[in-house]
């Protein structure tokens, strides 16, 4: 007890002291530097909030649902104008075949794109393929120079030559792109996502980091995916997820009369790129008051019953050029499809 108030006691106690006051401020510090980096990592959802890291390969093929966005005032029938969009010529893109009678091949698929071109070729009746070479998470299934993240399931060099290959055998192909959730990309262009309050970015219910719809460096990304797509021999581009997401939670200056107008703009761009480049632009499984497709493109659907196949066709019927501009995909024998398009999934042995 002596040593303690003793010069000497005193003198260490001090600086034990301070060493402990320097290690607490370390320690925050350090706990403060790793909250403010692990912050664009922080996902709030309308149900709980917690971290992910989504750089890394999704387990499987991305659910699509209908997410029943509507738009005012809008009903299927008032097909989205644009500025200047007076008139344009069909005869300046390239026209898919008249009956669409072909494959789909998702992500997984294009892991054995030898078995792809084999079991393509021995399809009966098959003039079209369907390829995902782009996925909610951002992943891309081709070489592409505008990739944020490229696939690790795939050989993205055998799937640009099974590409070149069908083209050249005369298929007509289409590309089905996510459009405007991209985990990877929204990761490295923050500005260009949707965000919270807090500027973390904003997650959709299966996961997914969506990209801005109104940021101009989006529609301009689109663009270019679609043009080196075009280039590369896809003759039709299929963008799914085409609308602006709903949600409370989401902290973006506009209101739903700006949020359509940012649609009508990203797919205006987009159609006319492939006017000008004769390239067709299509949508998949489209919401209410969404786009229609430009001339020679189409309407896909991956979960519609044949018994509906009828009033999807009659619900879209103002927006399309007839019967063959709805593509369904689906495994059903179900002869109610036979008036429109259908596209199966791929058999591999």
């Amino acid at each position: 007890m002596r040593f303690f108030l003793s010069y000497r006691g005193k003198l260490r106690l001090k600086r034990a002291g301070i060493g402990l006051l320097c290690a607490l401020l370390a320690l925050i510090l350090l706990a403060a530097g790793l909250v403010i980096y692990l912050g664009r990592y922080l996902v709030f959802t309308d149900e709980e909030a917690y971290f992910s890291f989504l750089h890394q390969e999704p387990s499987e093929e991305p659910s699509l649902q209908d997410p029943g966005t509507d738009f005012p005032g809008l009903e299927y029938g008032d097909p989205i104008a644009r500025p200047d969009d007076e008139s344009q010529d069909p005869g300046n893109v390239q026209v898919s075949p008249d009956a669409i009678r072909g494959v789909y091949l998702s992500y997984s698929d294009l892991s054995d794109p030898s078995g792809c071109l084999a079991a393509i070729q021995a399809t009966e009746n098959c003039n079209t393929v369907l390829l995902q070479l782009k996925s909610n998470a951002g992943n891309f299934y081709y070489n592409s120079n505008f990739a944020a993240a490229i696939s690790q399931s795939v050989d993205p060099s055998a799937v640009n030559e099974l590409i070149v290959s069908l083209s050249e055998q005369g298929y007509y192909l289409i590309a089905r792109v996510s459009a405007f959730p991209d985990s990877a990309w929204a990761l490295e262009n923050i500005s260009s996502s949707l965000q919270l309050s807090s500027g973390a970015l904003w997650m959709d219910a299966d996961g997914y980091y969506w990209l801005d719809p109104a940021d101009a460096d989006v529609q301009q990304h689109l663009c270019s995916i679609a043009l080196e797509l075009h280039e590369l021999g896809i003759d039709e581009v299929a963008f799914s997820d085409f609308y602006f997401p709903e949600s409370e939670n989401i902290a973006h200056d506009s209101d739903q009369t700006d949020r359509y107008i940012a649609i009508s703009a990203a797919a205006g761009l987009l159609i006319d790129l492939g006017a000008e480049h004769e390239f067709a632009v299509s949508f998949l499984d489209p919401v209410q008051g969404g786009p229609a497709p430009s001339a020679g493109g189409h309407l896909l659907f991956t979960s519609v019953e044949g018994s509906d196949a009828a009033q999807t066709h009659e619900r879209y019927e103002s927006i399309i050029s007839g019967p063959q501009s709805l593509i369904f995909l689906t495994d059903s024998r179900d002869t109610r499809f036979e008036p429109y398009g259908i596209l199966r999934s791929i058999e591999l042995e």
